[in-house]
């Protein structure tokens, strides 16, 4: 069994992996250098009241954030798609962004200190 960070959701990360550190360390590394960067690129879509387009990225990145143990914020991606694609009120978009950001940036020397870990290891 892999040791990985109790911040991650370790349970879902081994129901889906296993014990496979080389798949993990794929998806934390793709989180790291796509997904991330993409997340970050949101603020301006935000900014320009390009909604659609920030709900269909928000779409798109959606599944990633739990294929590296982040599940927790599966729902609140979710709700942001949701309210930038369908909703006529989206005053509460900028809110849900900062919260999401926040929490990845806590959690980003967590992923990179479990590629590390997992890159040593493999």
């Amino acid at each position: 069994m892999l040791n990985l960070n109790p911040a991650l959701d370790v349970d879902y990360l081994q129901q889906i992996y296993g014990d496979d550190a080389v798949i993990i360390n794929i998806m934390l590394e793709t989180f790291l250098a796509d997904s991330l960067p993409r997340w970050d690129d949101m603020g301006e879509l935000l900014q320009s009241g390009q909604y659609s387009q920030a709900g269909d990225l928000a779409h798109g990145l959606k599944p990633s954030f739990s294929m590296v143990g982040l599940t927790w914020l599966h729902p609140k991606v979710e709700a942001f798609e949701r309210i930038a694609r369908y909703e006529s009120d989206r005053t509460a978009l900028p809110t849900l962004y900062q919260e999401i950001s926040a929490e990845l940036r806590r959690m980003k020397p967590i992923l990179e200190e479990e590629v590390a870990r997992l890159g040593e290891s493999m």
